[in-house]
């Protein structure tokens, strides 16, 4: 048995800029994704996840012949053909692709047994915290281990990339980097640069899952066309966010932490009750802002992040509410 673990991770700071070439500070916490892999006899592939509810076995072969499919479906997408959400019919449509990745997407040549796979998870689905990213690298490693091959972290990268991009369109990367490698990162333009930051006077709250996905979250927002003066707003944001955290300037961050969140309403990603919330955090000498994608509709937004100097569920009403921390890599 072979057992792989993939930390799911936060973006502090440059979430949607990050895909238009600014920069973003993010970290792997301590919520992960846990896959134990075994081979079996047959040519089935059965996945389990008892956490989700989830069990579904599929023959190997027509994996591959799906993943096949699914790269056509999205060149539809990037042909304007397709919407995001036409391109993985159902959420398992990822597993089966990751999974045909790991077998084909290097060597070209698929095995002759097949595998099982048991999945548990403590990271939240859908709320910004790169559980699809964590899931895909997961399966990626688990399988090509299984099938003792030796990749390269850029080609586990490469392979995740182009199964990340079925679900969201237009990945920046940042999710499958960052879990891979752990720790807290400076990103831009697909590289990684390490910061030495002790501790992170944060705590997060989970508003719901989202009505919009990523996918649509991203490409509404490079539909509205945006200026480069306001990306440039928000690394300058960034940079700012870093420094503060650095210095350790608790005061500081709550001022840029509450400049980034007008920056996110200001493209349309924040729903008007997130909105609520975070003023009141505010009238009470906090900062707060969401820490993914967000949502273009609903009244939910993932993951919010939050300074820890006020008392969140008398503020929030909210009981789901967690310390930020670090994670190792996979």
């Amino acid at each position: 048995m072979i057992t792989i673990i993939s930390p799911g991770k936060l973006i502090l700071s440059g979430e949607h800029s990050v895909v238009y070439g600014a920069p973003a500070c993010a970290l792997a916490v301590n919520k992960t994704i846990q896959g134990e892999y075994n081979s079996r006899i047959d040519n089935i592939v059965t996945i389990r996840n008892h956490d989700l509810n989830i069990e579904s076995s599929f023959k190997l072969s027509e994996m591959i012949t799906l993943r096949e499919e699914l790269l056509k479906r999205y060149q539809g997408f990037t042909n304007n053909q397709l919407s995001i959400n036409q391109v993985l019919k159902k959420p398992i449509e990822l597993c089966w692709f990751a999974i045909a990745q790991a077998c084909v997407g290097v060597t070209g040549w698929s095995p002759s047994y097949g595998f099982d796979i048991q999945l548990k998870t403590d990271i939240p689905i859908g709320c910004g915290m790169g559980s699809s990213a964590a899931l895909i690298i997961n399966l990626i490693l688990g399988v090509s281990r299984l099938l003792k091959l030796s990749l390269s972290e850029k080609e586990i990268y490469d392979l995740a990339l182009t199964t990340e991009n079925l679900q969201h369109g237009y990945s920046s990367g940042l999710d499958i980097k960052l879990i891979l490698n752990g720790g807290i990162h400076l990103y831009q333009n697909n590289c990684l640069t390490p910061m030495q930051v002790e501790t992170l006077p944060f705590q997060t709250i989970n508003s719901g899952k989202p009505q919009s996905t990523t996918g649509e979250c991203v490409a509404f927002v490079k539909q509205q066309n945006f200026s480069k003066t306001l990306w440039k707003e928000f690394e300058n944001t960034t940079l700012a966010f870093i420094t503060a955290l650095q210095d350790k300037d608790n005061a500081q961050l709550i001022t840029i932490i509450q400049k980034n969140h007008r920056l996110l309403c200001e493209i349309g990603v924040v729903p008007q009750p997130i909105q609520t919330m975070i003023t009141e955090i505010e009238e009470r000498g906090g900062a707060a802002k969401i820490c993914g994608a967000g949502s273009v509709q609903g009244h939910h937004a993932g993951m919010i992040l939050v300074t820890n100097n006020i008392d969140l569920p008398e503020a929030t009403g909210l009981t789901e509410i967690h310390r930020v921390a670090f994670s190792r890599h996979c």
